[in-house]
């Protein structure tokens, strides 16, 4: 595989990674929070990568398939991610804002309730808007856009405990 796609892939997937394994796994404040904003630290630097990526390996493929689950004669579904120029500009901008959204977080969410949830459902929501800039279909982006509308609503539930909230 080449650089790129790893880089294409881990710049998508390391959002979902950290927040499974905060959401499953971890317990612990200072953990969540490191485990979380080192994986969105870290799509933002393939994210960067990526953005030069014409100028560092200019003979690479900017597209790759994950997965083809067509299984009729004639219709091809597949499941892709694409980097062109826009989508590398939108994973600079989202990557970056949401790694600063974690770090400030930090601070804002230390008293709260469901801290290592918070960040947890931050780190979905990235992924899902990840993956709706590098979908190169229609199902692709359906899939990221239903996906960000749903960790929407989760995030603005956050606080379904207060009555002051509701």
């Amino acid at each position: 595989m080449e650089f790129v796609n790893i880089l294409m892939i881990s710049c998508v997937f390391l959002p979902l990674i950290a927040a499974m394994i905060t959401g499953v796994f971890v317990h612990s404040h200072r953990l969540a929070h490191r485990i979380c904003s080192l994986a969105i630290g870290l799509s933002f630097v393939c994210a960067v990568l990526l953005y030069y990526q014409p100028i560092l390996w200019p003979q690479a493929q900017t597209s790759i398939t994950l997965l083809d689950w067509s299984q009729l004669p004639g219709i091809q579904c597949v499941i892709g991610l694409q980097a062109d120029r826009l989508t590398t500009v939108m994973l600079v901008m989202v990557t970056f804002v949401s790694w600063m959204i974690h770090l400030y977080s930090i601070g804002y969410m230390q008293d709260e309730l469901g801290y290592s949830r918070f960040f947890s459902l931050i780190a979905l929501f990235t992924f899902a808007m990840l993956w709706l800039i590098m979908a190169d279909n229609l199902i692709g982006l359906f899939f990221g856009w239903e996906g960000v509308s749903l960790l929407s609503y989760c995030l603005i539930g956050f606080y379904y405990y207060k009555d002051s909230a509701a």
